[in-house]
């Protein structure tokens, strides 16, 4: 690759890429990918799957990491950080430049400063810029963390040259472009920069949950009115998250709940721990991302030999693996009884960064439903595992709720959500698509759901997407004024956004 006034450079996962460590170096390569015609492509964590392994395969490529580019100013008496787009938003203990640690996070730094975010993801590897391209979210129905971005500064190719525009947020929702470059794929440009209000530091305190589904107080399938609504429930409390296990002779939940509390002067944690603890001697992740390998391998030779679906004893085999095997086994892991915690907020909300991707590497489709229909959805998810020939499979489905938001491709734009997510283990030799996610999706299109665009998204004609977000027609024109030249407009989004 050429060298660019000496700018850094590291092999990630075979790809070269770039390491700029300022604004300059940013725009001197993107001027480069315009004289060259060539196309940049910006990673973050790499948590985007399948977009970041896919653009990794194109040709004539420039790849950025923004890995130098974290600097944090705090305005105090506002109550502003400004932050570099290359900051994590909490500790990545698999940043590709060993670069990020829990001093010089996002997050971190702003509560040394008595600050905080109102919400945050359940994981906090992510890093600003790679966090708002994708539109990811939190659990709280009050206040989510895209509501207290205030602006956001990008080097574009508007006019036909390396620009950095600043984006800025106002009321005008439907003309301001600061709604439609608060999530913008990487299309527009490179983030270099944002600006996000702050809140005084917070405690939460919660617990978590774990019963069958029959036991529950809340009406999960919209069949039970004696039980507390659903919806009534994702209002109750200030976050909230539900583990779904539907495996027959399972069929239980996981319920974490919290609020949050004004920070005292001195404060003791008890934290959220998850999947701690040992399975008959072996870590529990250990021995989960074992079991998940091989309930997978053994799925797939249900699935595809033909012995299992065309004779009696196939049948039966096929069935007790589902049915038994494999609930009994979850059993152990997935036992019932509350858990109490508290913690600071910026450790306590991303619930799930004590998961080790590495022992347990998920992939997922991430779908928005209107929320009013939760119930509904829920019920249909139920009913399609009795005829699915696998049933739910072997892993659990996640459940949380979502406000509504103004940024215009968002898959929460305008009607508050339920977002479903779906999960894949990537150890699987199978294809998530094809194999898994496409049947979901055929399922439930009638629902007009919207997908999380970081995650695995269907196959969706022009007419779909025009549809189902009402302001793409608008962001497309965005898009076309910040960058005319189209040097971030990789294969993969050409193709899904019909670009």
């Amino acid at each position: 690759m050429p060298a660019l006034s000496n700018i850094s450079t590291k092999v990630i996962d075979g790809v070269s890429y770039y390491l700029p460590c300022n604004n300059d170096e940013v725009i001197e390569l993107v001027n480069y990918a315009i004289e060259h015609s060539k196309v940049i492509c910006t990673r973050g964590a790499g948590h985007s799957i399948p977009l970041i392994k896919s653009i990794e395969k194109e040709k004539n490529r420039i790849y950025l990491y923004l890995g130098r580019m974290r600097k944090v100013e705090i305005d105090e008496q506002n109550q502003i950080v400004k932050v570099q787009g290359g900051c994590n938003l909490g500790y990545d203990p698999n940043d590709p430049a060993g670069i990020s640690t829990v001093e010089n996070s996002l997050v971190y730094q702003i509560h040394q400063e008595g600050f905080a975010f109102p919400d945050l993801g359940g994981i906090t590897h992510q890093t600003v810029g790679g966090f708002l391209s994708t539109g990811a979210s939190g659990s709280s129905l009050t206040n989510p963390f895209n509501e207290y971005l205030e602006s956001i500064t990008m080097v574009t190719t508007m006019g036909g040259t390396a620009t950095m525009i600043s984006f800025r947020r106002t009321n005008q929702y439907d003309t301001n472009h600061f709604f439609a470059a608060g999530l913008s794929l990487g299309l527009f440009g490179v983030i270099v920069e944002a600006r996000f209000r702050m809140c005084d530091a917070f405690i939460i305190r919660g617990q978590e949950k774990t019963l069958s589904i029959s036991d529950w107080p809340v009406d999960f399938f919209g069949e039970e009115p004696n039980k507390l609504p659903l919806l009534t429930f994702f209002t109750q409390h200030d976050f909230q998250r539900i583990i779904w296990w539907p495996q027959k002779g399972l069929k239980k939940v996981q319920v974490w709940e919290a609020k949050k509390q004004v920070m005292p002067q001195k404060f003791s944690p008890i934290p959220y721990e998850q999947l701690t603890g040992k399975f008959i001697g072996i870590p529990i992740q250990v021995a989960g991302g074992w079991l998940l390998k091989k309930f997978g391998q053994i799925s797939w030779l249900i699935q595809r030999k033909s012995f299992f679906r065309r004779t009696e004893l196939g049948g039966w085999l096929a069935n007790v693996f589902r049915n038994t095997l494999v609930p009994c086994i979850l059993r152990q892991l997935v036992t019932n009884g509350t858990v109490q915690f508290k913690d600071t907020w910026y450790h306590g909300l991303p619930m799930d960064n004590s998961i080790d991707e590495r022992l347990i590497p998920v992939w997922l489709s991430e779908l928005w439903f209107p929320i009013h229909q939760s119930p509904e959805i829920i019920k249909e998810f139920r009913d399609y595992f009795e005829i699915r020939h696998d049933g739910p499979g072997t892993f659990n489905y996640e459940i949380y709720p979502a406000k509504a938001t103004e940024f215009w491709i968002s898959p929460g734009y305008r009607r508050q959500s339920i977002r479903m997510d779906i999960f894949w283990f990537a150890g699987n030799k199978q294809d998530p698509i094809k194999d898994f996610f496409l049947d979901f999706w055929n399922q439930l299109d009638e629902y007009e759901f919207r997908s999380h665009w970081g995650k695995f998204i269907p196959e969706q004609t022009q007419d779909e997407l025009l549809f189902l977000f009402p302001k793409m027609k608008d962001w497309r024109v965005c898009r076309s004024l910040y960058d005319p030249v189209n040097v971030f407009l990789n294969d993969y989004w050409k193709h899904k956004l019909h670009l």
